[in-house]
């Protein structure tokens, strides 16, 4: 099945499809399969996309809280512990507001992204930073921090990017109709960070579209 058959954006986006032109039609190879499907590229086409739609999530890589701190204290009933300035373009890696469960009565800053022992400082994997709902309870990893570290991030809009082509994406800025903030489901962990630093960090809760 080769990338022409599929449209541009598809065959960019899934990686995990392998293409190979055959005689017995489209060959489309897929890792969670025990054997490859050997289909006519009609249903090969039909099968991948409606894989794609079912699974692809929405990832936030930039967010804004652009409210200033008296609106945001008053609409969630929280003080902040350190003066707020408004942001319009947060990414990970920077120190943002959360509510934990704990302690919902006070926005404490935490960084954006949890630290893996393999990351390395010049990039930060999009699975540190965003986490697919229904991996949360499924993996060990996070099925502990779902009882016990649960957080709320506090955010009034967020970037999502519809790719165009390799090179060409569109940001579309999501937000209320109102434009009112809303908070954004999380989990946080303490850990040490690459300079033995101890340092509190969030991952965001992510979910297919509804729309």
């Amino acid at each position: 099945l080769t990338p022409e058959i599929l449209n541009t954006h598809l065959a960019d986006q899934s990686k995990e499809v392998n293409y190979q032109i055959t005689k017995a039609g489209g060959h489309c190879g897929y890792p969670s399969f025990n054997k490859p499907f050997y289909w006519t590229e009609h249903f090969a086409v039909d099968f991948f996309k409606s894989w794609y739609n079912l699974h692809v999530q929405i990832m936030i890589d930039r967010y804004t809280l652009s409210k200033d701190q008296k609106f945001l204290e008053k609409q969630f009933n929280a003080l902040f512990e350190t003066p707020f300035v408004p942001r319009y373009n947060v990414a990970p890696t920077q120190s943002m507001p959360v509510l934990t469960q704990s302690q919902n009565y006070v926005f404490q800053n935490f960084q954006w992204g949890l630290i893996s022992n393999w990351a390395n400082n010049k990039t930060l994997s999009p699975k540190l930073f965003n986490l697919k709902a229904n991996e949360a309870m499924e993996r060990p990893t996070y099925r502990k921090n779902m009882i016990t570290h649960r957080c709320l991030i506090p955010a009034d809009g967020f970037f999502v990017w519809k790719p165009l082509s390799k090179k060409k994406v569109i940001p579309y800025y999501i937000y209320a109709k109102d434009q009112s903030p809303f908070m954004i489901a999380g989990l946080w962990e303490e850990k040490d960070d690459f300079n033995e630093k101890s340092t509190n960090t969030f991952i965001m809760i992510t979910s297919k579209s509804t729309r």
